[in-house]
């Protein structure tokens, strides 16, 4: 069973998952063929848990064919909802059950569907599935936190080739967070404003780390940014939860996603990647003005550098692309 550990000299959770071992690990950087036995492709329901949720024909039964997306538990579960044994800890120690829900979301029967090649339409269907799954899983108690994630080839941490996004719901705010959410409120309470609000009309008067923008969203590379070619995309309109985000948004999200993987690979190539999500419920904490100044977005990682020892040593980042000339290349794409 899994447990979740408090690192005190990091301030942060660890989550220890001895399952995860036994994932098949059989993904390249490059694409492969479908051999028949992905387990995500259609016809091979049977092969994976039952789903949880599906978008299909109202004529088609659940675990058979026929869907469009099908959401389904993790089989190699970091977490579980039923895991409530609590870990022996020592008196100067931590720890929780490995407590929470880990799902995946086939996006596709197809088995080679890249982003920059599935339909708008699809696109979209992919994010209100998002939201769906994000109402459901934060409408459980024990959940803090729903954290959003897509890997893309080996190099960004993916162990099946089959176009899939996963969510964990964990009973704790990570470090990461829970820096954003330090950063936003000192702001806020200096400034009565939003720092990505702030930041939002500043890169948009420099104009020099946008590669492109819409009336209802930006897309910016950061100022420090961790990675080449990272992106962040983030709505205009201030809001802390991605499911307050209304349907014809989320079709122009859809709109703005497809152009950027389409740029990036020209650029690129067939790059690995990860796509997360930032967002935070209110009901996580409610004790905290986060609707006031957190402001949900997507940042989008390219995995084309490996992460070394004074990454792990410092947690800072060395990044051998200055984002102004990236962008730059953007921009001048045909």
């Amino acid at each position: 069973m899994s447990q979740i550990r408090y690192d005190i000299f990091q301030d942060r959770w660890v989550i220890l998952a001895p399952e995860r071992h036994h994932r098949p690990h059989s993904y390249s950087d490059e694409i492969p063929p479908d051999s028949g036995t992905c387990p995500f492709c259609e016809g091979n329901e049977t092969l994976t848990p039952p789903e949880v949720y599906a978008i299909r024909p109202p004529d088609t039964q659940p675990d058979s064919p026929g869907w469009e997306i099908r959401v389904i538990p993790n089989k190699f579960s970091a977490i579980s909802p039923n895991n409530n044994q609590v870990p022996e800890c020592s008196p100067d120690t931590l720890c929780l059950p490995g407590t929470g829900v880990h799902e995946l979301i086939i996006e596709t029967p197809e088995h080679s569907r890249k982003i920059s090649q599935m339909p708008i339409a699809r696109l979209e269907q992919i994010l209100k599935v998002y939201q769906s799954r994000l109402t459901a899983i934060y409408s459980l108690p024990f959940i803090k936190y729903v954290q959003v994630f897509k890997n893309y080839a080996r190099t960004g941490g993916a162990s099946l080739s089959h176009p899939h996004t996963q969510l964990m719901g964990i009973p704790y705010i990570p470090a990461a967070l829970r820096q954003e959410l330090k950063a936003s409120g000192q702001h806020y309470r200096k400034t009565s404003n939003c720092l990505f609000c702030n930041t939002i009309q500043t890169e948009l008067q420099k104009d020099l780390r946008i590669p492109f923008q819409t009336p209802e969203f930006v897309v910016l590379m950061p100022f420090a940014s961790r990675f080449p070619y990272e992106c962040w995309i983030l709505p205009r309109e201030h809001h802390h939860d991605f499911l307050q985000t209304p349907p014809e948004k989320i079709s122009r999200l859809a709109e703005i996603l497809k152009k950027l993987f389409q740029n990036l690979e020209q650029i690129l190539g067939n790059f690995p990647y990860n796509l997360i999500l930032h967002s935070l419920n209110k009901n996580a904490l409610p004790d905290k003005p986060v609707d006031r100044t957190y402001h949900w977005h997507f940042e989008l990682l390219p995995r084309i550098t490996h992460i070394g020892g004074f990454e792990c040593a410092t947690g800072s980042f060395i990044n051998q692309a200055l984002p102004e000339e990236t962008c730059l290349k953007f921009k001048n794409l045909p």
